[in-house]
């Protein structure tokens, strides 16, 4: 039996969530069975193929010089990085990672591609638009109120833009020359299992299909669909649902055959919020200090620190 693929919604649905109870309810259906669903019609058709990926394109392919020269650092969250781990284990990728309340400093900009950054800031401020809209459903699905959950975003909030490259991977010679064997199991991973800490994701991507998601214990790739962005719940959001939603587990295969570029969208609530969930009795997590779990999280993404922290350690 072939895999159904994961829920899709019209964006102009969305307008005004609490006109379309049907709707709600299927979003709500995707989260509990997926915590991934894919929108259309967001009004940003053909810009991420025709603009933001070469921009991407364009950056990525500097020399390793150039974007050394920006490289990002426990002391400074943005700019260059090709170190990341997950889960203690390096990612086969390069990123560029911006907050766009945050990234006025040149430093983390190349000089070499001036379009980059006001081409970037847009898509960001596109983004965060269409979060806005989406956390507007969150919060008419679980507080009955549209605007429940926005104060936690308003301001100099803590969402970033990550641009990711993942290289093609070599052939199976490099391949034991970097893991020291050759067999499947130890071939690198664009990214390992994880689940986004934040609120939700907002998943721009290229033709590549590498996305997997963990459903009923089995490993699901996500097919790239032209101008349909793929969202995903992230670890608030399963603790503002206590449960109901949970944020799902995914990862990113590497490629022999062609290199991969996505641009995803983390939409964070501010750095002093803190998230408990939005129940009357019985919270199954105590309350999380956004910041201090975000910091703690990222801190891995530089060294291993043993054990990463996750929302588990919350339950109570």
């Amino acid at each position: 039996m072939s895999q159904k693929p994961i829920p899709t919604f019209d964006f102009v649905d969305l307008t005004d969530p609490s006109k379309n109870h049907q709707l709600l309810k299927d979003m709500a259906i995707a989260c509990e069975q997926w915590g991934f669903f894919k929108i259309v019609n967001h009004g940003l058709e053909d810009r991420f193929s025709q603009s933001i990926l070469q921009q991407m394109i364009n950056f990525f392919d500097l020399s390793t010089e150039a974007k050394q020269s920006i490289k990002k650092h426990a002391n400074q969250p943005w700019g260059f990085y090709d170190q990341e781990l997950t889960k203690n284990r390096k990612d086969w990728k390069e990123i560029f990672d911006f907050n766009l309340h945050e990234a006025d400093d040149h430093s983390i900009w190349s000089t070499q591609t001036p379009d980059f950054k006001p081409v970037m800031s847009n898509w960001y401020r596109s983004c965060e638009g269409i979060s806005e809209r989406l956390l507007q459903c969150f919060s008419e699905i679980l507080a009955d109120n549209r605007d429940h959950l926005a104060a936690r975003f308003k301001g100099d909030n803590s969402s970033f833009l990550r641009l990711n490259y993942y290289p093609q991977l070599p052939d199976t010679t490099s391949l034991e020359n970097l893991n020291g064997e050759s067999d499947e199991k130890n071939k690198p991973l664009g990214i390992s299992e994880h689940t986004d800490a934040g609120a939700l994701t907002i998943l721009a991507q290229d033709d590549v299909a590498s996305l997997q998601v963990l459903r009923d214990g089995k490993w699901t790739t996500i097919e790239p669909e032209k101008n349909a962005f793929i969202i995903n719940i992230g670890d608030m959001i399963q603790v503002w649902s206590n449960d109901r939603f949970k944020a799902p587990p995914h990862r990113v295969l590497t490629n022999s055959s062609s290199a991969r570029y996505s641009a995803a969208f983390f939409y964070n609530p501010l750095y002093q919020s803190v998230c408990e969930p939005l129940v009357k009795s019985g919270p199954r997590y105590r309350p999380v200090h956004w910041g201090e779990f975000r910091a703690a999280r990222a801190n891995g993404d530089y060294a291993d620190h043993g054990e990463e922290n996750q929302i588990s350690d919350y339950r109570i």
